[in-house]
C-alpha cells in the first residue's frame, strides 16, 4: 500500500510525500522500485548526493531480483545524473557501457531504443550522435513510446545544433518542446530531459531568446512539478540566458543555486557556474568578487574569456591574449563558444592599436555566425569589425563602420538582448562623434540610460561621463526606476513590453484597441523617464516580480 501511495504521489509531483511513503517503504524491506522512486523524488528536491546512492541501490535490488530492463533504466538515469550533475563523465561512460551490455544479453527492442539515445546524447561526433538519434526516433515510433519520441527528437536537434545545423537543431528541439509542454510526455522527467537539452544546445549556439520563450511556455509545468532545469549544467546554463537577456536579479538566484547544486561536482562543472556568475559581476563592476568567485579554479576552458575580461581591466593585455590563445585551443576553432573568445581577442587587438586584425576577427566571427545560423556571433562580429573600422582611419570614410554597427544593433534589438543594444549604441556614439553627427549624443543617452536601468555601474558611468564632457546633463537612477507612478493598466502593458510583445499583439492580449496601447507606451516612457521600447524592457525585467496578473 505504501509503495502504491509512494508511487503516485511521485507521479503527481508531490516530492515530500513520495519520499515519506517510500522512506517507509525501504524501512521495513529493501525493495528496489521504492529505491529508484525514492532517488527520483529526492532529486527534484535537489538532494543528488542521496537520489545517487538510492538509484545505485535500485539497480543493484534489479540485478539481484532479475529484472534486466529495469536494471538497464537504472544504469541510463545515473548516467546522465553523474554527467549533467556532477561533471563526472568517466563515471557516466562507465555506467552508459553497463547498459550496453546487459541490453546485449535480452531481446528488448524499447531498450534498444533507449540505449541507442544515450549514445546518442554521449556520442563526441555529432553525425553519429545523429544517427543514434534517428535509430531511437525509429524503436520509439515502432514501440509507440512517446517519452522515447520526444527525447530522440530532443538528441537529434543538439547534435545538429552541435555539428552547425542550428536551423534544423532548433526546428526538432522546438518540436520536441512543443511535444513534451503540450502533455504527450507521460514522466515528468523526458521534460526535464529536453528542457535541458534544448538550453544546451541554445547556450552553445547563444540562441538564448529561443530559451527565453520555451520557459515562459513551461509555467503550468513548472507550476505543478517544480522547476525542470535540475541538472547543474542546465541551471548554469538558465542562469547564463537571463544575465544576458537583462534578467539580472533572478540570474543571480539561479547562478548561485547552481554554484550550490556544483559543490559535489568536479571542477569543470563548479567552473562552469563560477565563470557565469563572476561575468555577471564584472558587467556589474563588482571586480574584487568576480576574482573571488573564480578564484581556485585554473586552465579550464569554461574559465578563459572571464579571466581575460578581468586582465583587460587590468591593462594586462599579454595576459589576456595569453589566455584567449589558449581557450581557443582547448575548445576548437569551429566551437560555437569560441566566437566569444575571439570577439575578446579582438578588443585586446583594438587595445593594442591593431584594427586590421580586429577587422579580420570581425569578419570572421561574422562569417562563422552566419554560416551556422546563430545571430547573436553574427552580430556580435559585425559590431568587432565596425568598431575596428572606425579605428582604422577616422579622418577617412565612416560609411563602412555606421553600416555595421547599425546592423548589429538591429539584430541584437531583434534579439531583446538589453546589455549588447547598449553597447552597441555607444559604440556607435563614438563613431557618429568623431564626424561631428549630432546623432551621437542621443546615441548615448540611449546607452547610458540602459546600462542604469541594468545595473551595468562601469559602463553607466563611462557613458555618463562622456555625455557630461559633451555638456550634457545626465541624472543616474542607481538602478531601476520605480513603478509607483504607474496605473494598474500601464503596469500591465509594461509587463507585456518586458514579454517582447508588439503594440499589436499587447492590444489584443488586453482586449483593447492600438492607438490605447500606444498611449499606455507614451505614458510609460514619459513617467519612468526612459526614450524607448528597450530601455521599458530593461526596466521590466528587472521588476519581473511586480507585475499584476496576466
Amino acid at each position: 500500500m505504501l509503495l502504491e501511495e509512494g508511487m503516485a504521489a511521485l507521479a503527481d509531483g508531490d516530492w515530500a510525500v513520495a519520499a515519506r511513503s517510500l522512506s517507509e517503504v525501504l524501512g521495513s524491506e529493501p525493495h528496489p522500485a521504492a529505491h529508484f522512486g525514492l532517488g527520483s523524488a529526492l532529486w527534484w528536491t535537489g538532494d543528488i548526493r542521496e537520489a545517487l546512492r538510492h538509484w545505485t541501490a535500485a539497480y543493484q535490488g534489479f540485478r539481484r531480483a532479475g529484472a534486466p530492463a529495469e536494471a538497464i533504466m537504472a544504469a541510463i538515469q545515473l548516467s546522465f545524473v553523474y554527467s549533467s550533475n556532477l561533471g563526472n563523465d568517466i563515471v557516466a561512460s562507465g555506467w552508459v557501457r553497463r547498459a550496453v551490455r546487459l541490453a546485449s544479453e535480452v531481446d528488448i527492442p524499447l531498450l534498444d531504443g533507449w540505449i541507442a539515445l544515450t549514445e546518442s546524447v554521449f556520442a563526441p561526433d555529432p553525425s553519429r550522435a545523429v544517427e543514434l538519434g534517428r535509430q531511437a526516433h525509429a524503436t520509439a515510433v515502432t514501440c509507440a513510446d512517446a517519452d522515447l519520441e520526444i527525447s530522440a527528437l530532443t538528441a537529434m536537434g543538439l547534435a545538429h545544433v552541435n555539428a552547425g545545423n542550428t536551423e534544423e537543431g532548433c526546428a526538432l528541439l522546438d518540436e520536441a518542446m512543443t511535444a513534451a509542454v503540450g502533455g504527450e510526455a507521460g514522466s515528468p522527467d523526458t521534460v526535464v530531459f529536453t528542457s535541458c537539452l534544448m538550453m544546451r544546445a541554445c547556450c552553445s549556439c547563444a540562441d538564448f531568446p529561443r530559451v527565453v520563450q520555451w520557459v515562459r511556455a513551461l509555467d503550468d509545468f513548472v507550476a505543478r512539478f517544480g522547476n525542470p532545469y535540475l541538472h547543474t549544467s542546465c541551471r548554469t546554463h538558465y542562469g547564463e540566458v537571463l544575465a544576458a537577456t537583462g534578467d539580472w536579479a533572478r540570474a543571480e538566484t539561479e547562478l548561485m543555486t547552481a554554484m550550490r547544486l556544483a559543490a559535489d561536482g568536479l571542477p569543470k562543472v563548479q567552473a562552469d557556474a563560477a565563470a557565469c556568475l563572476a561575468d555577471l559581476r564584472i558587467t556589474q563592476g563588482r571586480i574584487d568578487e568576480a576574482r573571488e568567485i573564480i578564484r581556485g579554479f585554473g586552465g579550464l576552458p569554461s574559465l578563459a574569456a572571464v579571466t581575460a575580461r578581468l586582465q583587460l581591466l587590468d591593462s594586462d593585455l599579454t595576459g589576456a591574449e595569453t589566455t584567449l590563445s589558449r581557450g581557443l585551443e582547448q575548445l576548437g576553432s569551429d566551437a560555437a563558444p569560441s566566437a566569444r573568445l575571439r570577439e575578446l581577442l579582438g578588443f585586446c587587438r583594438l587595445a593594442e592599436g591593431d584594427t586590421r586584425s580586429a577587422a579580420e576577427l570581425g569578419r570572421q566571427i561574422a562569417t562563422f555566425g552566419t554560416e551556422t545560423g546563430c545571430d547573436i556571433i553574427r552580430c556580435r562580429g559585425q559590431r568587432l569589425l565596425g568598431r575596428a573600422l572606425a579605428l582604422d582611419d577616422p579622418s577617412g570614410d565612416l560609411a563602412p563602420a555606421r553600416e555595421a554597427l547599425e546592423d548589429a544593433l538591429a539584430g541584437f534589438v531583434e534579439l531583446d538582448l538589453p546589455l549588447d543594444v547598449a553597447n552597441t549604441h555607444m559604440a556607435l556614439a563614438e563613431l557618429l562623434d568623431s564626424a561631428g553627427d549630432p546623432q551621437a549624443l542621443a546615441e548615448a543617452r540611449v546607452a547610458q540610460a540602459v546600462f542604469d536601468v541594468l545595473g551595468a555601474a562601469p559602463e553607466a558611468d563611462r557613458a555618463a561621463s562622456w555625455l557630461r564632457e559633451r555638456g550634457e546633463a545626465v541624472a543616474r537612477t542607481s538602478g531601476p526606476p520605480s513603478l509607483a507612478g504607474l496605473t494598474r493598466r500601464e503596469t500591465e502593458v509594461l509587463g507585456l513590453l518586458g514579454d517582447g510583445l508588439s503594440n499589436p499583439e499587447i492590444a489584443e492580449r488586453l482586449f483593447v484597441s492600438r492607438r490605447t496601447v500606444e498611449h499606455h507606451v507614451a505614458s510609460i516612457l514619459s513617467k519612468l523617464g526612459l526614450r524607448n521600447r528597450t530601455e521599458a524592457a530593461g526596466v521590466a525585467m528587472r521588476h519581473h516580480d511586480d507585475f499584476a496578473p496576466k
